[in-house]
């Protein structure tokens, strides 16, 4: 009779069952962390535009910067 009264698997099957909202709680928990994480290794990568040292590209974002204020003209 000692299998029964100190096995630890029968001691988690018994708790489940007095409070089913205890493993409820741990399965949303679960999916809440598990679909945070596929969601963030999902995303693409941000590009690394601080290396780029053509000739377009600081063109292009001086043309930008002139847009972004239109009040700002010098006569």
């Amino acid at each position: 009779m000692a299998f029964f009264h100190h096995n630890p698997v029968f001691d988690f099957f018994h708790r489940v069952m007095r409070k089913p909202s205890s493993i409820v709680m741990w399965l949303f928990s679960g999916l809440i962390v598990a679909s945070t994480l596929a969601t963030i290794w999902s995303l693409p990568a941000v590009p690394d535009t601080s290396k780029s040292t053509s000739r377009e590209s600081s063109s292009d974002s001086k043309s930008k910067s002139k847009d972004a204020l239109p009040h700002s003209k010098k006569t």
